[in-house]
């Protein structure tokens, strides 16, 4: 039998679990929430009603899904119409932007991907400073992206993809020993990393061309 006080917890109306899986579980895990959901859905019984379902226009939860699901299912066209309609329904919410910039990264859309990257950073998830510093790097603006990344680093020193887009930079600003320097940092993170090692070998390859 469900949870009796699923109607406490937070969140948005969850109806849209019977039948998509998209974020909404990690997100409920996250916070001890995820229990009371599944005992509905196993009980059969009416998904949590939650009291912000009234500032999340409707669509938008389906809209979103199918902008991940298109990620996921690498339909790219998919994944862009999908966030930019949560987009369009909710502005603010910063994993819908995220989702966009990312895809209009990949589309190599860069000013507009920017944009909604830097509503995504107001969420302060690491991921969502990468890809902003990631996107001022093709933009072509690369001391830039270094110090934003840098100070991805400073608060995420584990996180692996800030340094090798350093080195990234570094290459692009013709300082390859720079380059190697920041992915062997990395390496110390990550020793079984092939992907680090071929890139180090590569710069080196070169350095001496």
């Amino acid at each position: 039998m469900a949870t009796r006080h699923i109607g406490s917890f937070p969140n948005v109306k969850l109806t849209i679990m019977r039948n998509v899986s998209h974020g909404p579980p990690k997100y409920l895990r996250n916070r001890d929430r995820l229990r009371p959901v599944i005992e509905a859905f196993i009980a059969d019984a009416e998904m949590p009603h939650m009291p912000e379902a009234t500032t999340i226009p409707p669509g938008f939860a389906e809209a979103f899904h199918m902008g991940h699901d298109g990620f996921w299912s690498r339909d790219y066209s998919r994944w862009e119409i999908g966030c930019r309609v949560a987009v369009e329904l909710l502005p603010t919410s910063t994993a819908a932007n995220f989702w966009l910039g990312r895809a209009l990264l990949r589309a190599e859309r860069f000013p507009d991907a920017l944009k909604h990257l830097s509503i995504a950073k107001l969420a302060k998830k690491r991921e969502a400073h990468f890809y902003f510093a990631y996107c001022l790097r093709k933009m072509g603006m690369l001391t830039e992206a270094i110090v934003l990344h840098q100070e991805t680093i400073r608060k995420h020193p584990d996180f692996i993809d800030p340094f090798i887009d350093i080195a990234a930079a570094k290459s692009g600003l013709g300082d390859k020993s720079g380059a190697i320097q920041t992915l062997e940092e990395a390496l110390l993170i990550e020793p079984e990393n092939a992907s680090i090692m071929r890139k180090i070998a590569a710069y080196r390859k070169q350095l001496l061309s």
